[in-house]
């Protein structure tokens, strides 16, 4: 039988290197999916039947034919200079999608393209240098890929080009001036493939590797002081490689070239990318730079997924911003509700807040507030747009960001804007700038939303010398007077963070923008990993955090980052259905303690997001699995809970699955450390020690408090997050709690307060437990507060009067509700020493009123240990 081959087929079998093609069709043929890229020679099919009467050809053996590909990839490869202070953000990974396509025999075949799959970025190397001599080159790390073999149905054939090259890991070299610091990429593919012949044959066309060309791209990372006995003390001497430890390279000719990188001392530090293949030159001249001038050198990487590429297209929040509008300019960005009725809601696009953002930055340079390091805004807002559009304002014009929350006290308000000498802060109406003008402070201007601020508030500021001006006056003068922006470096300072414990003075927690987005790009790839793939320019996200929250912050550049749609939920959580209803977002965030109360408040519902929802994160975790089976049941979320603290941009832990604290790698690096004393740091399987992470989302320090930082971290750089966890059987990190949160009894056991009282709370009768833990007697004891909706029906059941007071006193009723939290205890199969030996039931609620939970409606412990203190000894003394 006479061998029929199509046009295209032929072209194909004939060409040098894989076929440009502009189809954009996928084809899908036994399980296997495609581009179908002769798309025109099927729809212009002249035959003599139609092309579906065509058999399938079910050949399982195809020809295989290997072609040469003489095809030239140009790569770019970066040599970092890094003049010794912060850790460099870890390399941003490139993904390769797989797209298999289709061609049809004897008719047009189907022709099938797919790509390679893509490898893994590899950890940043990291080698240290005796000062004042350059460091050690290190050989490449190189992942292979087999390629996927295709069967098809017809005559199919099959065109399978190679992996694309592989990223190589970045390398981190800190010198001593002058002396710099790079990065590499070395992209390396291989595939295989079989062959065999036989009468009317699939074929499957496989092409060899491409020739790699390797650019190296110099930057300067800036200059950073760095003692060098601290350094020698920190790393070890012997630790540290000379340059001569480096060894000679072979390197292509470059001419001119070559003399740039001696001057930066680069000359023996060869990049192995160059050592593999010879004759490489570079494309362009290396650039000079100044250890003040970082900027990211936009690389020529064939790439059709921009928002995949966080290196290339945005090292700061301003860089991913400004991509954003470009990509996705007119699509919907923040919802603005109307002044007179908050139920309208009016949607500004990108380019509409970049003009608002240019506006607002122009009117504050204009009244003194000059777009530089030392220059802070502070951000005192309820969740409000505006506080996204006033963030993004400080990260367009290298403001400082410094969000005050509005639980904060008079006190605790009073000691920010003293530490920062803050001058210019905006707030939400004028009862907050009269609150801020109670205090001595440097502020020189106040920012209000309302328009209508009030006559006292006025007369006040003009007293205390303070400027007070409205949103929209401060826009008018930003319109008159325009400015452009001026773009902080990846190292900048993003904002000033404040977090407090109890009644202590918050303290400030200083993070970059190169913090910022490394926290972006880790829950980018936990999203990545749980296959929730957020679709550019489709999501709405509903906002339930507050605006001064770190989470929230990264969740939101994410949001802006993908070109989605943001609107901030407030008010009551009784009517958060409602809202989530009429706007159907895709993504939500709630904190821990809204979600007990949605809970509480909705246990019926169905779709309580809205039909489009499709993740849901926690901040912190639900330790009730009862409340997450409800919210799995009732939504078609994935739900993903994080637990952090603003010194890892609100990141460090996270947990996918709800029915466990197993914790995901959050970070670039993290290992446990030994509470036990003369442990020498060693943790065994099971034994409860403190979790240590390092990463590009770790803050920098804590803002003017040197001792407090140094504590903060250990001799090799690791944050202690305080957080206490164990390596089970399966070698897996499992979280517990925090180590402020952890009791040790007088037998060495460690306690998680915390968890056990979240244990104890899904008993419905009680509302509140309060335990604690009695050295001299090494028990537990609670102070329990009864569900009033529980037990009208638990004392009628019983024959008892319904009065809580008298119930409270009643030992009857204690023995039920002790014997109930014994079954709790059984339940969660708690350890001996966490079962609780006595209770005290309390007939008063816990409330922030009566100073028993803090703002953030957590027990405030302090106050309740101290209130209970003679019940508390009393139970003790009776065990």
């Amino acid at each position: 039988m006479q061998e029929y081959k199509s046009k295209f087929e032929n072209l194909l079998l004939a060409s040098k290197v894989p076929i440009p093609v502009t189809s954009t069709e996928n084809i899908t043929v036994h399980n296997e999916q495609g581009l179908l890229i002769n798309k025109e020679e099927i729809d212009n099919w002249s035959g003599p039947i139609p092309l579906n009467d065509y058999p399938v050809n079910e050949d399982t053996s195809p020809i295989f034919i290997r072609k040469l590909n003489s095809e030239l990839v140009d790569l770019n490869q970066d040599i970092s200079v890094r003049y010794l202070k912060p850790p460099t953000p870890e390399p941003q990974e490139i993904i390769i999608r797989e797209e298999p396509a289709v061609q049809i025999p004897p008719a047009p075949p189907l022709i099938i393209r797919q790509y390679g799959v893509r490898p893994k970025t590899p950890e940043p190397i990291i080698i240290r240098e005796r000062p004042p001599e350059p460091p050690k080159d290190l050989e490449p790390k190189i992942i292979t890929v087999p390629g996927k073999k295709v069967i098809l149905p017809r005559k199919v054939i099959v065109e399978k080009l190679p992996d694309l090259p592989d990223k190589p890991p970045d390398i981190i070299i800190e010198k001593w001036l002058p002396y710099p610091d790079r990065k590499r990429r070395i992209i390396y593919e291989k595939v295989s493939g079989n062959q065999n012949d036989e009468d009317c044959k699939n074929v499957l066309v496989e092409w060899t590797n491409p020739l790699v060309k390797i650019e190296p791209i110099v930057q300067d990372m800036g200059v950073f002081i760095t003692d060098p006995y601290d350094y020698i003390q920190k790393y070890e001497f012997n630790d540290l490689k000379k340059i001569d430890d480096f060894g000679d390279y072979e390197m292509s000719d470059y001419s001119d070239d070559l003399g740039r990188l001696k001057s930066l001392g680069l000359d023996k530090i060869v990049s192995p990318g160059l050592m593999y293949r010879k004759n490489i030159q570079f494309k362009s001249s290396i650039s000079e730079f100044s250890p003040n001038s970082i900027r990211k050198f936009k690389g020529s990487l064939n790439t059709t997924s921009r928002s995949s590429y966080f290196e290339e297209y945005g090292l700061t929040v301003c860089e991913l911003f400004q991509n954003s509008v470009e990509i996705y300019g007119n699509n919907n960005f923040l919802a603005v509700r109307d002044q007179n009725d908050e139920q309208i809601l009016k949607w500004l696009s990108y380019s509409d807040v970049k003009k608002e953002i240019i506006d607002l930055g122009s009117g504050l340079i204009f009244l003194g507030l000059e777009p530089h390091q030392e220059s802070k805004l502070g951000i005192y807002l309820s969740n409000v747009p505006e506080s996204t559009i006033f963030d993004l304002t400080c990260s367009l014009f290298s403001f400082i960001n410094v969000p005050i929350k509005n639980n904060f006290s008079i006190t605790q308000i009073s000691h920010i804007l003293k530490e920062t000498e803050m001058k210019v802060i905006v707030c939400d109406n004028s009862d907050k700038s009269i609150d801020l003008m109670q205090v001595s402070s440097n502020l020189k201007l106040i920012i209000i939303l309302d328009n209508k601020i009030a006559k006292h508030a006025f007369e006040k500021a003009q007293k205390l010398n303070i400027h007070l001006i409205s949103y929209n006056k401060l826009k008018e003068i930003g319109k008159k007077f325009s400015q452009n922006f001026v773009p902080p470096l990846p190292g900048d300072i993003h904002s000033i963070v404040y977090k407090t414990e109890d009644s202590e003075l918050p303290k400030g927690v200083v993070l970059t923008h190169s913090n910022i987005v490394s926290a972006v790009r880790l829950l980018q790839r936990i999203l990545r990993e749980r296959k929730v793939s957020l679709k550019n320019g489709q999501e709405v996200y509903a906002s339930n955090l507050a605006a001064s929250n770190v989470l929230e912050r990264v969740i939101q550049t994410l949001i802006l980052h993908v070109g989605g749609s943001i609107i901030m939920i407030k008010g009551d959580e009784k009517k958060f259905n409602d809202e989530w209803l009429k706007i159907n977002p895709t993504v939500i965030s709630l904190k821990e303690s809204q979600i007990d109360r949605i809970y509480n408040d909705q246990n019926d519902s169905n779709f309580i997001f809205g039909q489009h929802s499709q993740l849901l994160i926690v901040e912190n975790f639900v330790h009730d699995p009862k409340i997450l089976q409800f919210f799995k049941k009732n939504s078609n979320c994935k739900i993903i809970e994080i637990n952090g603290e603003p010194e890892t941009c609100g990141i460090s832990n996270i947990r996918c699955k709800g029915n466990n604290l197993e914790i995901k790698k959050m970070c670039s690096s993290y290992r446990l450390n030994n509470l036990m004393e003369n442990s020498y740091g060693i943790v065994t399987q099971n034994q409860k020690a403190e979790i240590l992470v390092k990463g590009g989302n770790i803050f920098e320090e804590y803002y003017h408090d040197y001792e407090e930082t140094k504590k903060s971290f250990d001799d090799n750089g690791f944050y202690r997050t305080g957080d206490i966890g164990y390596i089970d059987q399966s070698g897996k990190v499992k979280l517990l709690d925090k180590y402020s949160n952890i009791t040790k009894t007088r037998s060495g056991e460690l306690i998680s307060i915390n968890r056990l009282e979240s244990f104890y709370l899904s008993c419905d009768i009680i509302s509140q437990i309060y335990i604690c833990y009695s050295e001299v007697k090494d028990c537990l004891v609670a102070i329990v507060g009864p569900n009033e909706n529980s037990i009208f029906l638990l004392a009628t059941k019983h024959g008892l009067e319904y009065d809580m007071n008298r119930l409270c006193k009643n030992q009857m009723f204690k023995e039920i509700i002790f014997n109930e939290l014994k079954v709790v205890f059984g339940d969660f199969k708690l350890k001996k020493y966490e079962m609780i030996k006595d209770i005290y039931l309390h007939p008063e609620k816990f409330t922030s009123k009566n100073n028993l939970l803090t703002f953030d409606m957590k027990l405030n412990r302090n106050e309740i240990h101290n209130r209970f203190k003679y019940q508390i000894d009393e139970m003790v003394s009776k065990l």
